[in-house]
């Protein structure tokens, strides 16, 4: 996991309504299987962080299975909203339009396919209030089945992200999060 410092904000950058501790966006698409089990582990992580003071924003970016129903039926839940995009706009837009929708004072951002445990969410959250960051991201140390292209292409991103002059990220720390995945 890594840790970008909080950069100075002028007072009208920000004017939504930050009422909730934590807002987790789980951009959505044909993962009507998963989303109960997702869902459950979403909540009960972010409960464990933040108690009842958070949200659970799915997306469901033009589903054609049962993916919006399935969300209507977790809403439910006090914490889970769910957003309909009308058709299938791609990952990026429904991420977008989830964190448009966001009320909480930090934000976390997962898939729904579960490849990266909900579970790290606390953890990703504690490290961004220890550090006073804007931006923590988890990065995973090997997947089973990776190519040796895709390993090295994903070396030279997190190279390149640790470039941007915007933000310093913090490449030495003491508490890591990482999955054996």
């Amino acid at each position: 996991m890594r840790a970008l410092p909080k950069r100075l904000r002028s007072p009208m950058e920000d004017t939504r309504i930050c009422d909730l501790e934590l807002s987790i966006v789980a951009p959505c698409y044909n993962e009507v299987l998963g989303l109960h089990e997702l869902v459950r582990r979403c909540c009960d992580s972010a409960a464990a962080a933040v108690g009842d003071s958070y949200e659970l924003i799915l997306v469901d970016d033009g589903s054609t299975d049962d993916t919006w129903q399935t969300m209507i039926c977790l809403t439910a839940h006090q914490n889970v909203v769910a957003l309909k995009l009308s058709r299938n706009f791609g990952h990026q837009f429904a991420l977008t339009a989830g964190l448009s929708a966001v009320r909480g004072r930090a934000v976390l951002i997962i898939d729904a396919d579960l490849q990266d445990p909900p579970e790290l969410l606390a953890q990703m959250l504690q490290r961004m209030k220890e550090t006073s960051a804007d931006i923590v991201y988890g990065q995973r140390n090997s997947r089973a089945g990776e190519t040796w292209l895709k390993t090295w292409t994903s070396k030279l991103f997190y190279r390149l992200l640790g470039g941007v002059d915007t933000y310093r990220i913090h490449r030495t720390m003491a508490a890591r999060v990482t999955t054996a995945r």
